[in-house]
């Protein structure tokens, strides 16, 4: 899930530099692999996170009775552990993206923070 949060909107690039170079980026090198068990729950998974909404704040969590349409839908309600699956894979995604933002909310406060040349400016200290 990790590598997910990471890298999953950067795929294709990363696989058109391994293309144009003939280099495997390190992420690409470092992408896990599914087992066949696992395939159909991060299918729904991502289906159901491309649905997501988001607010100020990010990503939203995946809703129950989105959950209970797509099973319901796709005839996937006999799939074992599926909703308890898919709700601690979006538990994990959501902290995961969370500590992104926050990094990224800390990094853009310091850099606001910064004279011209570079380093804190003296008000900032």
């Amino acid at each position: 899930m990790d590598w997910l949060v990471e890298y999953a909107d950067k795929l294709e690039f990363l696989e058109n530099i391994a293309d144009q170079t003939g280099n495997l980026p390190l992420a690409l090198a470092n992408r896990p692999f599914l087992s066949d068990f696992a395939i159909p729950y991060y299918n729904v998974f991502m289906e159901l996170s491309n649905q997501r909404t988001a607010g100020m704040n990010g990503a939203d969590p995946i809703l129950f009775s989105e959950i209970a349409v797509y099973l319901e839908l796709y005839n996937l309600r006999d799939l074992p552990m599926v909703v308890e699956i898919i709700v601690e894979c979006d538990r994990h995604y959501l902290t995961k993206q969370r500590e992104q933002l926050n990094g990224q909310n800390v990094n853009t406060k310091i850099n606001s923070k910064r004279g011209r040349g570079g380093s804190l400016s003296r008000a900032a200290k």
